[in-house]
């Protein structure tokens, strides 16, 4: 069609080239991040195990060094996450259809990021404290804890993960509300579920087992919850506000054709449009009339100036001198 740019299709190894090329970023931050983690790799340990405030050991000759880069290469992948949503997100869109924009990727990606970063927060700052404090204050006579690196490690990113998925939850209810609507009243009324079921889920979770930390976990996630039921309620007024003004544009349409196919011979009336005014003739036209007209002794051919061509020259800013055939 006229004013469309057909793109043309690719084949299965266009697909390919395109996906390696869009994979090939999210790979170069994650090397980038493991680089300049590897740079600060004191600070990071130090940052890392301040909720369990005593010395971590390692029983392998490599421990220390698996031990570095298992964090470098855990700042690279956090790093990279955010590209490679985006870039993956971007390679399925031809297919899903024009729905999913730029820039609805762009605010997902977004939003996505700052939730994951808020639940990461939660964990370190008041999940994982609350955890290790409870599970240090269970003394057992004549055994005491010689906690490995690896082994608090797995159990720190254990807990920092739970959260950062949990903290989605914001976006998994949208998008099940974007494939079925939701009513934010029907939402409410599942919110007695939601509170037993989160508490259920902080007595399942391995790091929570007194009951200070299992309230700590349950109450972000109800929070959450009612903060989706607000989100649904704006994406669900925003869709009713279009589809009302479709609505209305369609009953327009439907009214017009009712209103065409009774009176058709009732048109309406064309509008009135005055005539336009004529230029006033410029000033050199006046002598070149004259001239053209004076007698001489040299012998020039005719122009044979009609009254239509008279009319034009009026308006012309210039005369046509070709002689008449």
């Amino acid at each position: 069609m006229d004013g469309q740019i057909i793109e043309p299709k690719l084949t299965f190894s266009g697909h390919v080239q395109e996906l390696r090329r869009r994979l090939t970023w999210p790979a170069l931050l994650l090397l980038a991040g493991a680089g300049v983690a590897y740079m600060f790799h004191d600070q990071l340990i130090v940052f890392l195990t301040a909720p369990l405030n005593q010395e971590l050991y390692y029983s392998t000759p490599a421990g220390g060094f698996n031990f570095i880069m298992k964090i470098c290469f855990i700042l690279g992948i956090t790093l990279a996450i955010p590209a490679l949503i985006y870039n993956i997100i971007s390679f399925i869109e031809p297919a899903v259809g024009k729905k999913i924009t730029r820039r609805l990727i762009t605010m997902v990606t977004l939003l996505s990021l700052t939730l994951g970063v808020a639940g990461a927060a939660f964990a370190y700052f008041g999940a994982l404290p609350m955890s290790l404090h409870f599970f240090q204050g269970v003394e057992i006579s004549g055994v005491n804890p010689l906690i490995s690196a690896d082994e608090y490690l797995n159990f720190a990113l254990a807990c920092i993960l739970t959260f950062i998925l949990l903290f989605q939850l914001p976006l998994l209810i949208l998008f099940i509300n974007h494939i079925k609507p939701m009513s934010p009243r029907k939402l409410l009324k599942y919110e007695r579920h939601v509170i037993v079921g989160s508490l259920a889920l902080a007595l399942i979770l391995p790091f929570t087992y007194d009951p200070l930390t299992q309230f700590l976990i349950a109450l972000p996630i109800i929070l959450l919850y009612n903060l989706s039921v607000f989100f649904v309620y704006l994406a669900n007024r925003k869709d009713n506000k279009q589809a009302k003004a479709a609505k209305q544009y369609a009953a327009a349409q439907a009214a017009a054709r009712e209103q065409r196919k009774k009176h058709p011979s009732q048109l309406p009336p064309a509008p009135k449009v005055a005539p336009t005014p004529l230029a006033p003739r410029p000033a050199f036209i006046e002598p070149v009339l004259q001239q053209r007209s004076a007698p001489t002794h040299v012998k020039r051919p005719t122009f044979d100036i009609a009254p239509r061509q008279l009319q034009n020259l009026q308006t012309a800013n210039f005369l046509d001198l070709r002689p008449n055939k």
